[in-house]
């Protein structure tokens, strides 16, 4: 089923993000160009900006990454990342993003203990872009409502992505193959922290590491 990259804007389910596993930029989180579903959370190795609830194509939001399992340059490991701080949801706004903040997806962002939180979606006409995204639904994965494409087969989806995600009813869902992140050295973390010991996530221990316009604290466990 081919989507159209605008339709996706438009809903807001494709926004600025750290891409292979959590940094570098690829101008997608939140995606797969039109299909995908996943955990909206972030994760130690990295977080994109704020989206709108979803992954792949059809999220605003960032996902998460796995754990460091080493700290830069032989400190302890801390497993945290770097996310969008804010004292309002204002601050998790989006540059030019118009009514920003509000009550309505997808511009429902919220500030919780100082963390941007993705919007989230209510009704599955949150998610079809004025009908042009039909098949798109808004369903809860991992404990949060996202917007995100139910299917039966790899047919359904807009490769790569694949019917091999789930949403916590057991509808399988399209989701995003996202290449195993590998880092050399903390400028490939793009200010979403330092490249842990093992090479394969970025991390922090303290916000100072966090030097990216959209991710600028650091969330420790």
């Amino acid at each position: 089923m081919r989507r159209t990259w605008a339709c996706l804007v438009a809903l807001g389910l494709v926004t600025a993000t750290v891409g292979l596993g959590g940094a570098g930029c690829d101008g997608d989180s939140d995606g797969d160009g039109g299909s995908g579903a996943g955990d909206t959370g972030t994760g130690a190795s990295g977080a994109g900006t704020p989206g709108s609830g979803g992954s792949g194509g059809s999220g605003a939001g960032n996902t998460g990454g796995s754990g460091g399992t080493g700290g830069q340059g032989g400190s302890v490991a801390t497993d945290g990342y770097c996310a969008l701080g804010c004292t309002t949801p204002a601050d998790c706004c989006q540059p030019g993003q118009a009514n920003c903040p509000s009550t309505q997806y997808p511009t429902n962002y919220t500030c919780d203990a100082g963390i941007c939180g993705p919007p989230r979606c209510a009704v599955k006409s949150d998610c079809t872009a004025n009908g042009q995204l039909p098949d798109y639904d808004c369903l809860t994965v991992g404990g949060n409502t996202q917007c995100a494409e139910p299917c039966t087969s790899d047919t359904d989806c807009t490769a790569p992505a694949t019917c091999t995600g789930a949403a916590d009813d057991g509808t399988m869902l399209c989701k995003a193959t996202v290449a195993a992140f590998v880092c050399d050295d903390d400028t490939d973390c793009n200010g979403f922290g330092v490249c842990n010991a093992a090479g394969n996530a970025c991390i922090c221990d303290e916000s100072s590491q966090c030097t990216s316009e959209y991710a600028n604290t650091c969330v420790l466990p």
